[in-house]
C-alpha cells in the first residue's frame, strides 16, 4: 500500500523534468480520444497536430476532387484530362492520408505539397491556360500555414509563385482579354503575400495554443507530482500509523493472555491455582475414559505447616512452600498437571498413570522432603509431607476423585504422617459431602 523512496524520487524528478515528457503524455492521452480517421501512430504533439490538420484538409480535398472529377469530364476539349488528373491526384492523397496515419508525417507531408503543387501545373499545361493561375496556384500557401514550419511555408510560397508566374509567361493571354499577364501576375504575388500573412498568422495562433498546451502539460504534471509527494506523505504516515496499531494490539494481546494465564496461577509458588484444576481436570478425565487409559491424582498435605507459621513466621512458612514447590517440580514428570490446591495442600494429575505408579512417583517426593535440608530457611527445622493418591478407575468426576485422595491423605495423616497411602477403590458418600462442604 505505501510508495517506496525510489518511487517518490522518480515522482519528484517528473515534477522537476522537462515538459516534453508531460507533453508526449497529453498527446497521447488526447490521440487515444481522437476520432478513428484522425489517428496519427508514433508523433509527437506538434507534427500530431500538424498532420491532423493535414489529414482533415486531405481528406475534404479528396472528397471534392472526387465529386469534381465528373463534372470536370463534361468540359470540351480538355475537360477528360483535367478529370483524370483529378481523380489520380484524390488516389495519391489516399496513399498520402495512409502514409501520414502510420507515423510518417513528415514525408507524408512533403508529397502531400508536392502532388498539390504538381497537380496545378499538370493542370496548367493540360488546360494550356494561366488565367486562373493567380485564384488556384497560391492556395496550398494557406495550407502550409498550418501543416508546416516556417521553412516549409516559405519553400511552398516560392514554388506557388513560380508554378503561376511561368504558367502566366509560358502561356500569354491574348491581347483582346481585357486581363493582361502582368496583372495577373501580379495577382498571383498580391494573392500569395496574403496568403503568407495569413499563414503567418496561423503559425502564429498555433505556437500560442502549443506553448499553452505546454504550461498546462507542466502545471499537470506538477500538479501530479505534488499530489504524488503528498499521496506518498499520507501513506507513510498510515503505514506508521498502522504499525504502531498492531504493535500495540500486540502487546494488548500479550497483556490478555498474560493476565490469563495469572488468573489461573498461584501468585506466591507460581503453579497453576484450583481456578486451572477445576478446568482441566474434567478434561483430562474425560480424554481417560474415551481412550481407556489410567489416570491418577495425589494430594501432598505438608505435616504441622501451621506450626511452622506459629513457630517462626508467615514469611518462613512462604519461603518452606516454595522450596517444596522446587522438590515437587524436580520430582514430578513434564505430562503431570501441578497445582497448589490450597494453602498447604498441592496437588499432582498424572495422566497415563495407574494408582500404582502414581505412589512410586509420590514416594519419591516422600522422601526429597524428608531428606531436603531445612536448617538455612529455620534453624532445627524439618519438614515431612503425607500423600493421599486416588485412581480413577471408576471416578468420573474430579469431586469423586479428590475426594478420595483426600481420605487417603487422612488415612496417612492417622497412620503417623510422613506416608503415601493410596485410596481404595471405593470411597464412602460421607466423604465425598465433606468435600463438598
Amino acid at each position: 500500500m505505501s510508495l517506496t523512496r525510489g518511487r517518490c524520487a522518480t515522482i519528484a524528478g517528473g515534477r522537476t523534468g522537462d515538459a516534453a515528457q508531460g507533453g508526449r503524455m497529453l498527446a497521447e492521452e488526447l490521440q487515444g480520444q481522437a476520432p478513428w480517421l484522425l489517428r496519427v501512430r508514433g508523433a509527437d504533439r506538434v507534427q500530431r497536430v500538424r498532420a491532423v490538420n493535414a489529414l482533415v484538409i486531405c481528406y475534404g480535398t479528396t472528397a471534392l476532387a472526387l465529386l469534381a472529377a465528373p463534372l470536370l469530364a463534361l468540359i470540351p476539349g480538355a475537360g477528360l484530362a483535367v478529370s483524370g488528373v483529378v481523380v489520380v491526384t484524390a488516389l495519391l492523397f489516399l496513399g498520402i492520408i495512409a502514409l501520414i496515419r502510420s507515423g510518417r508525417v513528415s514525408l507524408g507531408l512533403t508529397l502531400f505539397f508536392v502532388v498539390f503543387l504538381a497537380s496545378f501545373a499538370v493542370s496548367i499545361l493540360v488546360l494550356r491556360d494561366a488565367r486562373l493561375t493567380a485564384l488556384y496556384a497560391t492556395a496550398p500557401v494557406v495550407v502550409a500555414g498550418v501543416t508546416l514550419p516556417r521553412r516549409g511555408v516559405a519553400a511552398v510560397t516560392a514554388a506557388a509563385l513560380v508554378i503561376g508566374i511561368g504558367g502566366t509567361l509560358l502561356f500569354p493571354i491574348s491581347d483582346g482579354s481585357p486581363i493582361q499577364s502582368f496583372e495577373v501576375i501580379l495577382a498571383t504575388v498580391a494573392i500569395a503575400a496574403v496568403d503568407v500573412v495569413a499563414a503567418l498568422l496561423g503559425m502564429w495562433g498555433q505556437r500560442q495554443e502549443t506553448l499553452r498546451a505546454d504550461r498546462s502539460a507542466r502545471e499537470a504534471n506538477d500538479l501530479a507530482g505534488r499530489l504524488a509527494l503528498i499521496n506518498a506523505e499520507l501513506e507513510r504516515r498510515v503505514d506508521e500509523r498502522t504499525e504502531a496499531l498492531q504493535r500495540a494490539l500486540s502487546q494488548q494481546e500479550t497483556l490478555v493472555a498474560e493476565l490469563a494465564d495469572l488468573s489461573l496461577r498461584d501468585p506466591l509458588t507460581g503453579l497453576y491455582n484450583r481456578r486451572h484444576v477445576e478446568q482441566e481436570v474434567p478434561r483430562l478425565l474425560a480424554a481417560a475414559e474415551r481412550y481407556g487409559t489410567p489416570l491418577a491424582l495425589a494430594l501432598a498435605d505438608l505435616d504441622h505447616f501451621k506450626r511452622i507459621n506459629d513457630l517462626w513466621s508467615y514469611s518462613t512458612g512462604d519461603e518452606v512452600l516454595l522450596r517444596f514447590t522446587e522438590l515437587l517440580r524436580e520430582t514430578s514428570r513434564g505430562t503431570d498437571l501441578v497445582a497448589r490446591y490450597g494453602g498447604e495442600e498441592f496437588l499432582l494429575v498424572m495422566p497415563q498413570t495407574t494408582a500404582e505408579q502414581a505412589r512410586v512417583v509420590c514416594e519419591r517426593l516422600r522422601r526429597a522432603v524428608e531428606a531436603h535440608g531445612w536448617d538455612d530457611v529455620a534453624p532445627d527445622l524439618h519438614l515431612t509431607v503425607s500423600v493421599g493418591v486416588a485412581g480413577a478407575d471408576g471416578r468420573s468426576s474430579l469431586l469423586a476423585l479428590t475426594a478420595a485422595a483426600d481420605r487417603a491423605v487422612h488415612d496417612a495423616k492417622r497412620a503417623g504422617r510422613n506416608r503415601v497411602e493410596v485410596a481404595p477403590d471405593d470411597v464412602p458418600p460421607e466423604a465425598v459431602e465433606a468435600l463438598e462442604e
